[in-house]
């Protein structure tokens, strides 16, 4: 069991090693008092709660510089992410707009068969009445649904295709560039 005594030196309560002299080395000549001791269990909560108010501290020190850090990464990441998004749309709009310009130059390129077979072979009167090109046409030669993806009604001039506004003439891909 642990010993304790009073130390004429130290002027305090010390704990007392197995020769008799206090923890700073004065000699036993100098210890009264000498009594079996127990630490109590108060200073051992005493120690649990400073440790646990030390740890909390620590925690919330770490936990304010990990919270700023964590927002500043954050937003870091969103911004990254908003220009990749801003990058993909990009992407997504011009694959698109390359998707609908080939759906819209191969429905010229089907109407454009359908003229040239029409001239040949004519169905119907030789001659398209005056501004109904292409719905006669498309009543006519069954073209229904082919037309330019945009909505652009396609029209026929002189007994051919006229450029769509949008995505321009399939027989001049270089005039409507990328």
């Amino acid at each position: 069991m642990p010993k304790a005594g009073y130390c004429d030196v130290c002027g305090t309560f010390v704990w007392i090693d197995e020769h008799g002299a206090c923890q700073q080395g004065h000699d036993p000549a100098h210890i009264k008092d000498v009594y079996d001791a127990q630490p109590t269990a108060s200073r051992g909560r005493r120690t649990l709660v400073v440790a646990a108010v030390a740890t909390t501290a620590l925690i919330v020190a770490c936990g304010v510089g990990g919270v700023i850090a964590s927002g500043v990464m954050v937003s870091r990441s969103v911004a990254r992410l908003e220009e990749q998004e801003a990058q993909r749309a990009k992407l997504e709009s011009a694959e698109i707009f390359r998707l609908e310009r080939e759906a819209c130059w191969a429905s010229q390129a089907a109407i454009d068969l359908a003229l040239q077979d029409w001239a040949k072979n004519p169905v119907g009167p030789r001659e398209i009445p005056e501004g109904s090109g292409w719905t006669y046409l498309s009543d006519t030669l069954g073209l229904e649904g082919i037309g330019c993806p945009d909505g652009v009604v396609l029209q026929v001039e002189d007994g051919k295709i006229a450029p769509c506004p949008i995505h321009g003439s399939y027989s001049a891909p270089e005039a409507a560039g990328d």
